[in-house]
């Protein structure tokens, strides 16, 4: 017989195999569409051609939100700049449309400009449920690397992470592709490590509902959070990585041994987005044991004229302090071949 096949959201290979055995009772002019959230299962089936789903075009994206936000084929007159921004957040997904069409049908505009707001901080909680499906499918290695490159390492280079994932003991050879195969991130064509905004705000709510409290969190990367954890010496062992963008806060004074309490403390990062190279981070001195495991230590406008003296040199591999003499601070940290 000449037939059309289709399996909608296939999780593994053992599903086709038991719905259809082998395909040698089909005839050469049989079609079998398959969609499915990972690559890897096409592979094993001998899918001879992949098409991955690309984002709605502008035109069609905010045709398909007007539908579901007004119940017509274009905004309403005076909700063309809401639906712009909505449209910005959205960035094509058909999903997080619909989601957001609904939810903002028939409200007025002062609630739109507020859920628009909260958008940007919150993910919607049915954008979320759905997209996490892909993230329950992994394993505990590949869920950190996910979480990893959601708040530290987005646009970053794929081999510094590599490295630093491996370090991490992540496993990033098989993590990093499968993440690939399951499209929660992209290696584009000048080796960085990208992923969507979507799953990036995913991947960054996963870790702020680690704890309602952000000192028992795993990733602090939002600068009130950080500022309020670091400016209240408040850390504790549950943080494993830092980013602050130093531009978003006035003078931080740390306590000495703010660090001693982060003793899992993997990720380091103290930057400028204003390219402003002032020092911002008022400490006199940073009191022993608190870098043993760092691995990634970037801290512009660095106060002190030493390094910490229990950073690892056998376990740092990122090491770079803008607006400081790099020769002199590395006095008290020998260079080992896998620091870059």
């Amino acid at each position: 017989m000449k037939v059309l096949i289709v399996f909608d959201d296939v999780t593994c290979f053992s599903q086709l195999e038991s719905l259809i055995g082998s395909l040698d009772g089909l005839t050469p002019v049989c079609r079998i569409i398959i969609t499915t959230r990972n690559k890897q299962v096409l592979r094993n089936w001998g899918v001879r051609k992949i098409y991955e789903m690309g984002p709605l075009e502008y035109h069609h994206a905010l045709e398909l939100f007007s539908r579901h936000a007004f119940k017509r084929n274009h905004p309403d007159v005076g909700y063309e700049k809401l639906s712009s921004k909505v449209m910005k957040y959205a960035q094509g997904v058909p999903l997080a449309i619909k989601v957001l069409g609904c939810f903002l049908y028939k409200r007025e505009k002062e609630v739109w400009e507020s859920a628009i707001n909260k958008l940007q901080s919150i993910l919607h909680p049915s954008i979320l449920e759905v997209l996490k499906i892909s993230y329950d499918g992994l394993d505990d290695k590949e869920k950190n690397i996910f979480l990893d490159v959601a708040c530290f390492f987005q646009g970053e280079g794929v081999n510094l992470a590599m490295k630093f994932f491996n370090a991490s003991g992540f496993y990033p050879e098989i993590g990093i592709s499968v993440l690939v195969d399951k499209s929660l991130i992209v290696i584009d064509s000048y080796s960085k490590i990208t992923m969507h905004d979507l799953l990036q705000k995913l991947g960054r709510e996963i870790v702020r509902q680690e704890s309602i409290n952000p000192e028992n969190r795993s990733r602090l990367w939002h600068h009130e959070d950080t500022y309020e954890v670091l400016t209240h010496n408040t850390g504790t062992e549950k943080i494993e990585g830092i980013c602050l963008d130093m531009s978003n806060v006035k003078d931080i004074h740390l306590n000495p041994n703010t660090f001693t309490k982060i003793r899992k403390l993997r990720f380091l990062k103290f930057y400028s987005s204003s390219f402003n190279g002032e020092n911002k981070c008022k400490v006199s001195y940073l009191q022993d044991p608190g870098f043993a495991e760092v691995k990634y230590f970037y801290w512009h406008g660095y106060p002190l004229k030493s390094l910490p003296s229990n950073l690892n040199a056998e376990k740092l591999l990122f090491l770079e302090v803008p607006g400081s003499d790099i020769e002199q601070l590395c006095d008290g940290v020998k260079r080992h071949g896998k620091l870059n």
